[in-house]
């Protein structure tokens, strides 16, 4: 029998989503940490901050975080087309 291996983590921070109040029981509030969303565009300081500091996170990403969280540019080139370019 084969060892299970870890292929990825996958990191967030808790959504929150519903409205206070709702009749409907679906749209009341509720919290989840598993959704997807694309890291790119413009992002929050704070949140890149506080997921650059998981432990378990890739060094290539706490690197790309913490930039995003100063305001740095990331260039995302090797991440989309490889170091061979």
């Amino acid at each position: 029998m084969r060892e299970p291996v870890l292929a990825a983590i996958q990191v967030s921070l808790p959504k929150h989503f519903g409205q206070e109040g709702a009749a409907d029981p679906m749209d009341r509030p509720w919290t989840t940490g598993f959704y997807k969303e694309p890291v790119r565009g413009k992002a929050d300081a704070a949140a890149a901050r506080e997921l650059a500091a998981v432990p378990l996170l890739a060094e290539s990403w706490q690197t790309t975080l913490t930039r995003r969280a100063h305001k740095q540019t990331v260039d995302s080139r090797p991440r989309l087309t490889g170091e061979n370019g």
